[in-house]
């Protein structure tokens, strides 16, 4: 019987516990936040956590359409 991959299971629980560490951190933009991201996941998983983070305090704060404007902006930078 062959072997089952389950290493996408423990990156998904890791992604899982980086999104709670972060998502209300006092880390303000995609470069800073990929930073510490990329000392845990792969560069795509970073970039796609990062983005996942950004997007989701903008829905958790209170903004102005300029302020949110910028935090959906800095989210895309985390995909380039």
């Amino acid at each position: 019987m062959p072997q089952v991959d389950h290493s996408w299971v423990e990156v998904e629980i890791k992604k899982a516990k980086l999104f709670e560490k972060y998502v209300d951190a006092p880390v303000e933009n995609c470069h800073e936040l990929l930073s510490h991201l990329m000392k845990e996941l792969d560069e795509r998983n970073a970039r796609l956590l990062a983005a996942k983070i950004l997007l989701q305090r903008a829905e958790r704060r209170r903004l102005t359409q300029l302020e949110l404007r910028r935090l959906h902006e800095d989210a895309e930078r985390c995909f380039q």
